[in-house]
């Protein structure tokens, strides 16, 4: 019994002391049901959202037997962000595992990153930082309640319009400075974090993308539309590249792996999302048959991309247990010598 019982000992303990980056895993899992539903609709969409879920309810649990450790990270801007892919988490995957009840994650999801997004931009006030790639999760959550709620309550709707209208001018304002900043300088986001530079862009054309697909004419006409939706999605793409080249100078300092690349999941499904969204388009339009197939291509390498980050964080999870397990063993040893 000693053995199975230290297990225990040693979960409760790892449960205690989960930290924040295991938020982005769990988005990267409702990443990962995202890009498989849109590009190949199978139950495995349901098993990686309820893994999202669960990940996201085992940090709620964590969180609630230590209240005071959100206090605690609520006060440091790089410590409190992983809190805007907690809210993420939990939008993405209600609307896949409840689409029945759709309207009551989206208004929850809209509470909840309201509550974050005060809560950080007062640290950040505090703290006198300026913006980098970090910010994005939690300035940014506002385009996945236009995602979710879109389809459920109209993008003519209070809640998916403010929102999108939230997200956009967000994005106009920190992911310039966050470019200039983070590709002047290799020191600023010099971890996988930076990856989350393709975010602000991308999911704003996503969002976009959603609130057309509930209503014909989003904006103003069809005109308004396209024009908005093809900036939108060109922007995603230079943002794309703009990480790619920031990923790669920072290759050095990157490696090794470690539970921060999943913050290199959502940004790259996500863009991966919107050229699957677009490029059908404008393979019609200009006569560009290969972009669709490249699109569909991008995303297959991103998904195995995404399921060997989430696997290779499961195996990190697996060995700090059996660390804590370990250790447990031997102090019950030593107290009984």
């Amino acid at each position: 019994r000693e053995p199975h019982e230290s297990l225990g000992t040693a979960a409760l303990e790892a449960l205690k002391d989960l930290p924040p980056g295991i938020n982005g895993v769990a988005l990267g899992c409702a990443a990962f049901a995202n890009l498989l539903h849109v590009l190949h609709p199978n139950p495995a969409v349901l098993v990686a959202a309820a893994l999202s879920a669960t990940l996201w309810l085992l940090f709620l649990v964590s969180r609630i037997i230590a209240p005071h450790r959100i206090l605690e990270e609520a006060a440091k801007p790089r410590a409190f962000f992983p809190y805007g892919a907690w809210e993420m988490a939990f939008a993405f995957s209600w609307a896949r595992l409840l689409p029945a009840h759709c309207a009551i994650g989206a208004y929850a999801a809209g509470f909840l990153q309201l509550m974050i997004l005060i809560a950080f931009l007062k640290a950040c006030w505090k703290d006198g930082a300026a913006p980098e790639p970090y910010w994005n999760p939690v300035c940014m959550s506002c385009a996945a309640t236009t995602i979710v709620a879109a389809p459920c309550l109209g993008s003519r709707h209070w809640l998916p319009m403010s929102s999108f209208g939230l997200a956009l001018v967000t994005c106009l304002m920190i992911a310039p400075p966050e470019a200039y900043a983070v590709l002047k300088d290799e020191k600023v986001s010099p971890h996988a974090d930076v990856a989350l530079l393709a975010a602000p862009c991308s999911i704003s054309a996503a969002a976009f993308a959603a609130m057309k697909a509930s209503r014909e004419i989003v904006l103003w006409n069809s005109t308004w539309d396209a024009w908005v939706g093809g900036v939108l999605a060109g922007l995603a793409t230079l943002y794309a590249f703009f990480t790619i080249y920031a990923v790669r100078r920072r290759g050095a300092t990157i490696r090794p792996f470690s539970l921060v690349w999943a913050t290199m999941t959502f940004p790259s499904a996500i863009t991966c999302i919107v050229w699957l969204q677009y490029a059908p388009y404008l393979a019609r339009r200009r006569r560009v048959w290969p972009l669709a197939h490249l699109a569909r291509a991008v995303a297959v390498v991103d998904l195995v991309f995404i399921f060997a980050v989430v696997v290779g964080c499961g195996r990190l999870a697996v060995d700090e247990l059996l660390r804590r397990r370990a250790s447990s063993s031997e102090l019950s040893l030593s107290r009984v010598v």
